[in-house]
């Protein structure tokens, strides 16, 4: 189940390559999102004159509303309210509304009916939109669970920024960038398989935790004032080299230019 937010969820397209793979997804959506409560039935208006080009753009006649303008409608007594999971605050709880809608983008033969999400806080001030093509018969709390799982997948990437280093690189190319990621994927998992091997005895045990503990144990190759020194050195050595490789390259570009 792939979950993700309104920056790939309002990609119709993306929406409609991933059900097409028989990929399951939730996906949150802004609250403009356009919806349909019928089928939209998209088709080209039968030509009415032997003159001009013949019409090749869908219509229909059926009136979309925004995924906003369908939760402001609803009943209070239409929210349900649930528990997802226990969080180190309390239990997870929201209130939601669930629907199956038709979303049509205005250019596919055909609309896609799927399930709406609208999850509200309990104080009612913040709403969430998403949508999921969960089998027809998907029950409010999977679909309520499917949502919730982009926390975890938040979660894992916050550790891998604070713990593993993934935003801190310089790179030019794509392959370093890749040789990176792929260390720090390496470096994540073995963080996480410690913490599931140590969760019995210390269940609170973080990523920054077992960073701390490795920084604390393994021994280090800087010790004595002349180890620093000789590393800033070497740092800067290296740091020498890249900018003189950098201004050859430059020079190089430029007089092929020239």
């Amino acid at each position: 189940m792939l979950p993700f937010d309104g920056g790939y969820g309002h990609l119709p397209w993306l929406l409609g390559e991933l059900d097409g793979e028989g990929e399951s997804f939730f996906a949150e959506v802004h609250s403009d999102q356009a919806i349909y409560l019928q089928d939209p039935a998209p088709t080209v208006v039968a030509r009415r004159s032997s003159k001009g080009r013949a019409p090749r753009r869908l219509q229909t006649t059926a009136v979309p509303m925004t995924v906003a303008e369908w939760a402001a409608s609803q009943s209070a007594s239409a929210w349900g309210r649930l528990s997802i999971r226990d969080g180190e605050k309390g239990e997870v709880m929201a209130d939601y509304l669930t629907q199956r809608v038709w979303v049509w983008d205005g250019e596919a033969p055909l609309a896609s009916r799927w399930h709406l999400l609208v999850r509200r806080e309990l104080d009612g001030t913040k709403l969430k939109f998403g949508l999921s093509n969960a089998k027809p018969r998907a029950s409010l709390r999977r679909l309520a669970e499917m949502q919730g799982a982009r926390h975890f997948v938040e979660q894992s990437f916050r550790e891998a920024k604070g713990a593993c280093g993934m935003a801190e690189y310089q790179v030019r190319r794509w392959q370093a960038w890749h040789h990176h990621m792929a260390l720090v994927m390496i470096a994540t998992m073995f963080l996480a398989k410690e913490r599931i091997a140590h969760r019995d005895t210390a269940e609170l045990l973080s990523c920054r935790d077992l960073v701390e503990i490795m920084r604390h144990r393994l021994p280090t190759k800087i010790v004595t004032d002349e180890d620093l020194a000789a590393s800033i050195i070497d740092r800067h050595r290296r740091r020498h080299q890249a900018m003189e490789s950098a201004y050859r390259m430059q020079a190089a570009m430029l007089s092929a230019s020239d």
